[in-house]
């Protein structure tokens, strides 16, 4: 991306033919661009996580034992599993507060 915006080089393409090209936005061509005009090369390749945001509650191995968990059978009486009935199940609570669950680490696809 940043060689092809190299306004200097010999082929610099536009924002918009690079983020035709990479299949990306136009915003994030000129965010990119304005990155390392500000910060440099090393700061705009590795980037820092963004502060604020909230990252994955559960490490690899849960993950993978809540995908086993949606991916059986569910509990009789019901047709598929609930965001509660996982959570439920994941943690060994039977009644309680849901609010706190883990589950925003499974991937939209998993949900459903």
């Amino acid at each position: 991306m940043l060689l092809r915006a190299d306004a200097d080089g010999p082929d610099a393409w536009t924002d918009e033919e690079i983020a035709e090209h990479l299949e990306t936005s136009r915003m994030t061509v000129m965010r990119v661009r304005q990155q390392f005009a500000a910060e440099g090369f090393d700061a705009t390749l590795h980037r820092k996580k963004p502060t604020g945001r909230q990252y994955r509650a559960l490490d690899g191995a849960q993950e993978a034992q809540l995908v086993a968990i949606a991916c059986s059978e569910p509990p009789e009486g019901r047709a598929r599993w609930t965001m509660e009935l996982l959570a439920d199940r994941l943690s060994g609570r039977v009644e309680g507060d849901r609010h706190d669950s883990p589950l925003h680490s499974l991937p939209d696809a998993e949900k459903n």
